[in-house]
């Protein structure tokens, strides 16, 4: 149903040799710094810093949209009488209803032109297409900035392609969650992967590196456990 899902493979940039790294230039040749951030990248602390002050003006262009884009999300999914889990849903249902996983990086064609920004926010919030890695980035900008306590899980899905998930932490307990795959191509959004267990996505054929994120045991807000159903 999902990237992960099939046999098509997840686009991903390939890995810079350590060679290419740029060599400082001398100090009396470098060039001055400047406060803004660069437009080339998504900088999420400086995205979270200026949402918390309310200053976006030391934001480079695609900072700034990526934040005027999340907050106007927010406005619109969320209010202050939510508890935790709702907003959470709410903005879990925001992207699998309003962003597609990328045609274009599902392509085998040569001519294929994936959306260059479809690993942070910047694709799902403004082009409305990403990978896994903007559907996480995006859920995890949007958890930031509702002050829910998220991480974001770099593994491999069960076909052995690369992957990328949250985790969340409501009432003490840590929940996955994986936007990308209640977000299928072939079907209808859903929420299958809304706040289950390590166990469950270990069933599954998921594999990550159990040192480094918090254990997922939590069942109080397991999707069927809500009072939405």
């Amino acid at each position: 149903p999902t990237e992960s899902n099939t046999s098509s493979a997840e686009v991903k940039p390939a890995l810079a040799p350590a060679s290419s790294e740029p060599v400082s230039a001398p100090a009396e040749t470098q060039a001055p710094q400047t406060t803004v951030a660069s437009d080339k990248e998504y900088h999420p602390d400086l995205v979270l810093a200026a949402w918390q002050s309310g200053d976006s003006s030391q934001l480079g262009a695609k900072d700034k949209t990526i934040l005027e884009a999340a907050s106007a999300v927010i406005a619109s999914e969320i209010t202050n009488d939510m508890e935790p889990w709702e907003k959470e849903l709410a903005l879990h249902d925001w992207i699998i209803y309003n962003v597609d996983y990328d045609p274009e990086a599902l392509s085998s064609h040569p001519t294929a032109t994936p959306d260059p920004d479809g690993d942070n926010p910047y694709g799902p919030l403004v082009n409305g297409v990403g990978v896994c890695g903007g559907y996480s980035s995006t859920f995890k900008l949007f958890m930031d900035m509702v002050g829910i306590p998220c991480v974001t899980v770099p593994g491999l899905a069960n076909n052995g392609e690369e992957h990328a998930w949250n985790k969340v932490q409501l009432d003490g307990d840590w929940y996955c969650v994986d936007t990308t795959w209640d977000d299928p191509t072939d079907a209808d959004p859903y929420h299958v992967y809304f706040n289950v267990r390590d166990a469950y996505l270990e069933l599954i054929g998921f594999q990550w590196d159990k040192t480094a994120s918090p254990k997922a045991d939590g069942t109080k807000y397991a999707y069927t456990n809500l009072e939405v159903n």
